[in-house]
């Protein structure tokens, strides 16, 4: 290809470009005053086409026994059709929630809706279930709060039951002692002494409430333990490159439809280039750039980035 602009020198001595030369004594910034040079001359090292790193992909292809496979169903849902925006909210809540700093760090940096709001986005399912401190069962109840309670109550000498259920102020009442509360059962309730509770949780998540795994020897719910918080720390430590690098693909201007990988919607344009000092004549050194422009189908500009 010809550069046809005056803006850079022609170094070559076959009139074509191994690299263009830009002669200039100023720090080189992306700006609109000289990239669009490269486009008017159609100089370019290369075009690749926007698709989603194949890494990536199988992820969203094969998430449904994923899921299962890293324990990240028994923390949070993955919603396929928010599938990047959800899957890195959901890594960014967990290693907040448990400390992995390295991965919070590397998202903040790299994802550009998080480097200025540093709050997680989504709430893990160990945060909906909060557990209630004994001395204030009675106060749960005594008011109507429309909220869901899972609670581990003693109805027999060494014999527990787990219960669910609502105080909405339909059955809500306290009677010599003894609680009733209606249940997820049209017009049933259970009643209970409130001594007789080993542990109570209350939902404070959205929606219907999701029923955990307790045990019935110590009140505790069993979900979200160590192991299943190693197994999702194994799924992160696989993933984190590959997410990382396809919200930088999309923050580009790629596309995030993974039904329909191969649809090209938009192209990156790369640019291979030099730049020496004009002002340095005693030592002339040259300066390496790439510059990867993201343009749409009409070849306007979505977005761009310089590398030294």
């Amino acid at each position: 290809m010809f550069l046809r602009s005056s803006f850079f020198e022609n170094w070559s001595e076959t009139n074509y470009f191994i690299n263009p030369t830009l002669k200039t004594s100023k720090n080189l910034l992306f700006n609109d005053k000289w990239y669009l040079d490269f486009l008017q001359d159609s100089y370019s090292t290369g075009v690749v086409y926007d698709k989603p790193d194949e890494i990536f992909l199988n992820y969203y292809r094969q998430w449904h026994s994923l899921k299962n496979q890293f324990m990240v169903e028994k923390f949070y849902d993955v919603k396929k059709e928010n599938f990047l925006n959800d899957l890195t909210d959901f890594i960014y809540s967990f290693a907040v929630k448990y400390k992995m700093f390295n991965v919070s760090k590397e998202i903040v940096e790299n994802v550009d809706r998080y480097k200025e709001n540093h709050y997680p986005r989504v709430k893990l399912k160990v945060d909906n279930w909060k557990l209630v401190d004994k001395n204030n069962f009675d106060n749960e109840f005594s008011t109507k709060n429309n909220k869901s309670y899972l609670f581990l109550n003693l109805f027999d000498v060494g014999k527990y039951g787990i219960y669910l259920a609502k105080n909405n102020g339909n059955i809500s009442q306290k009677r010599n002692n003894i609680w009733y509360l209606e249940t997820y059962n049209p017009k049933d309730f259970v009643m209970f002494n409130t001594a007789n509770i080993k542990s109570l949780y209350r939902w404070d998540g959205n929606g219907e409430p999701q029923i955990p795994t307790i045990d019935k020897n110590t009140g505790e719910i069993t979900d979200w333990n160590s192991y299943q918080q190693s197994r999702v720390k194994q799924f992160i430590d696989l993933s984190l490159y590959s997410v990382l690098q396809e919200n930088i693909r999309v923050q580009q201007g790629g596309s995030a439809d993974y039904e329909n990988p191969n649809k090209v919607g938009t192209k990156r344009i790369i640019f291979d280039f030099e730049m020496v000092d004009e002002l340095d004549v005693k030592n002339i050194k040259k300066a390496i750039y790439r510059m990867i422009l993201t343009v749409d189908e009409a070849n306007l500009i979505i977005s761009g980035s310089l590398v030294k």
